[in-house]
């Protein structure tokens, strides 16, 4: 220990980093949830994880002992997302994910019915879309990557009652507009 500051020899550094790594990789399913849940594309997603958990590795002796590691990882992650994101054209990146993304298991149904769930989607990515970067952060967060309202409040660093209130006006927003879509007032 030096002024204070704990200091870790090469060997106790390396070591401390990879049990810190493998804590991390614990949480790899929300964090490809969250990338999903942004990017709606599975290779997308698998890609930005990839890249995520490399980006970590280098950052890891600068982590913040003082929040949570999952909190930590998951702000990487969104904001990551947000830099993929913004590099995309949106209007591309939604419709495009149709041709390399998620397809539903559709079962027996009928053409029609695969019709409709396909049109569904792509109504729902542009209501998502047409969020604002607050709202739809919350929203991606808490409804793609499974966070409690407490998780995001820490990842976005706002307050839970802000989380409420966003998450509240995103649902109410997405709803409505895809009520006026589907000739629904």
């Amino acid at each position: 220990m030096r002024d204070g500051k704990n200091i870790m020899t090469p060997t106790n550094a390396i070591g401390n980093k990879e049990s810190l790594f493998k804590e991390l990789f614990t949480y790899r399913e929300s964090v490809f949830l969250v990338c999903l849940g942004y990017t709606k594309c599975y290779s997308d997603a698998e890609e930005l994880t990839q890249d995520i958990y490399v980006k970590t590795w280098e950052k890891l002796d600068r982590i913040n002992k003082e929040i949570s590691i999952k909190g930590w990882l998951l702000t990487i992650t969104r904001n990551r997302c947000i830099d993929h994101f913004r590099r995309e054209n949106v209007k591309r990146f939604f419709l495009e994910s149709e041709k390399h993304g998620i397809e539903s298991s559709i079962g027996n149904d009928t053409p029609e019915i695969n019709i409709q769930l396909k049109e569904d989607k792509a109504n729902l990515r542009e209501c998502i879309n047409s969020l604002s970067e607050r709202l739809r952060s919350v929203f991606v967060l808490r409804e793609y990557g499974g966070n409690s309202c407490e998780e995001i409040s820490d990842i976005l660093n706002i307050q839970l009652g802000t989380v409420y209130s966003r998450l509240n006006r995103a649902k109410n927003k997405v709803t409505k507009l895809m009520g006026d879509i589907n000739g629904q007032s």
